[in-house]
Order: structure tokens, then sequence, then C-alpha cells
């Protein structure tokens, strides 16, 4: 975001940010987890009772908990990079007839890692329950109410936006 009464003293071409964001929907588990469209078949498949129980902060544990087994029970499975360069390592370790104490050290990195992507479901509890949520709403009222109840008074970055320009407006 740009400080709306910043100074600009960069020669470069466009506007340089005065705030940085990086959104959690580019992190590498959420775009995995928005193009397995399973928050979306959720969300859909529970929509009456995920709106019967908004805002979604009321419901956190219970729609989280239902998700992650809903996510189980589909045999997807998230593996970040380092789990798969694990695997890589792995293979080629065997391939290549590495110690059995090398051995031991690359599957103990893979368990890591592994325990690693199954946290990733907690990390991101936060955005996964507000996609449910924004989703449940945008289906059973449509795109504008899920915008005003489930994406306003959340996103991080509309929140941050706010919070620079009310701070602007007040000095």
């Amino acid at each position: 975001l740009n400080d709306p009464e910043s100074e600009v003293l960069d020669s470069a071409a466009g506007i340089p940010p005065d705030y940085y964001f990086q959104p959690l929907s580019n992190d590498p588990f959420p775009l995995w987890l928005e193009s397995t469209q399973k928050l979306r078949d959720f969300a859909i498949e529970n929509k009456e009772e995920i709106v019967a129980y908004a805002p979604f902060t009321e419901s956190s544990t219970k729609w989280l908990n239902e998700f992650v087994e809903y996510m189980n029970q589909s045999n997807l499975k998230f593996e970040s990079d380092i789990t798969l360069l694990a695997q890589f390592a792995h293979d080629e370790a065997i391939f290549s007839n590495y110690s059995d104490e090398m051995l031991n050290a690359i599957n103990k990195i893979y368990r890591i890692a592994e325990d690693d992507d199954r946290r990733q479901y907690k990390i991101y509890g936060d955005f996964i329950r507000q996609r449910l949520y924004q989703i449940a709403i945008e289906a059973q009222f449509g795109e504008e109410r899920a915008y005003r109840e489930a994406i306003v008074p959340y996103r991080r970055d509309i929140i941050l936006a706010e919070e620079v320009l009310l701070h602007k407006t007040k000095n």
C-alpha cells in the first residue's frame, strides 16, 4: 500500500510502496488449498450450517476441524517443497547406496517436513475459516453480502489500508 501523503523520491517507474503487505493467499499452502477446490466444495455442502454459525469467529474450531477431517477423507495431502526435496533425497540415497546413517538423517528431515505440512491447517486456520465463511455467504446470499460480511471485516490488507487512512485523517 502506498501512503497517500508520501513524497515519492524515487526515479523508477511507478510508485514505490510505503507499506509492504504479503497476502496469505499467495503462500504455497493457501494456493494449493484453493487449487483443490475443496474449500468451495465443503463450504457449499455446509453453507446453511456455516451461515447459521456466522460470523466465522464464533465457530472457529468446529469448522476448521470438520474441514481438516473432510480433507483427510478426500486423500489429498499438501506436500511442501521441503517434503518433495526430502523425498527426492531419499530416492537418490537409496539409488546411490548412501550409508544407513545418511538415509536415517534424510528420513528424519522427511518426517519433520511432513509434520510441518500437516500443521499448515492450524497455521492458516484463520484464512481457512474466513474463506469457508465467504464462500458459504456468497453461495447463500450473493457476492455483495459476502464482501460486506466476510471479506471487508476480516481481510488483512483491507484492515491495514483502513488503519493507514484513518491514521492520516487524524493527523
